[in-house]
């Protein structure tokens, strides 16, 4: 009978180390495949004819911070603290995606000037340079899209530099990344109409 019972409890045992580790390994797993998601910044359709006549003007790359200038996403959860989305992602670099965004918007807000980027072969060809700097492009706990910073447009001219501070909100309309993204379009959306207003 003492042999039966201790088979049973070594049976029992086992049963219970198996299912444990069953229940560890499981965890893991769907921690694991939580998917990556990828996002691009949309792109406006332009309406605008390339006029080759224009004058040029060159957007320069826009300038980020460090923990900007990062493939994840930033959200702001308090007054002093930031994190960085680990499963959510930008698909390209997002410096890069600002900057066309900011050359597809200008060729069809303002007619004054031809926006290309880089700069061509020929300087002689360009009359103004914009550059964009930006301390904010993020989510935050107060329900929006952060969009700050300054932009400068330089003439290659007598005329005097442009240099405008901005700081543009825009309310999620809805939770999730998604959101945050469509809501930081919108947010380039108002920064480059301020450039193109300068520039008419």
């Amino acid at each position: 009978m003492k042999l039966v019972y201790s088979a049973f409890l070594h049976s029992a045992f086992l049963h219970s180390a198996l299912l444990t580790v069953s229940l560890i390994l499981t965890g893991c797993g769907t921690t694991n495949q939580t998917p990556t998601r990828l996002y691009l910044l949309p792109i406006q359709n332009s309406n605008s004819t390339d006029n080759a006549q224009r004058p040029l003007i060159v957007v320069k790359t826009v300038q980020l911070p460090d923990h900007l200038n990062d493939q994840s996403l930033v959200y702001q959860v308090s007054d002093s603290r930031i994190v960085q989305a680990k499963k959510h992602l930008w698909a390209s670099d997002i410096a890069a995606q600002i900057t066309q965004r900011v050359v597809v918007e200008l060729k069809t807000s303002q007619i004054h000037y031809r926006p290309v980027h880089p700069k061509p072969s020929k300087q002689s060809e360009v009359l103004a340079e914009v550059t964009i700097l930006l301390n904010r492009f993020n989510g935050s706990y107060t329900g929006n899209a952060e969009v700050s910073g300054n932009w400068e447009i330089n003439f290659h001219s007598k005329k005097p530099p442009i240099i405008e501070s901005f700081n543009i909100t825009v309310p999620l309309k809805d939770d999730g990344y998604p959101a945050l993204v469509k809501a930081l379009s919108e947010g380039v959306n108002e920064m480059t109409s301020g450039i193109a207003s300068a520039l008419k």
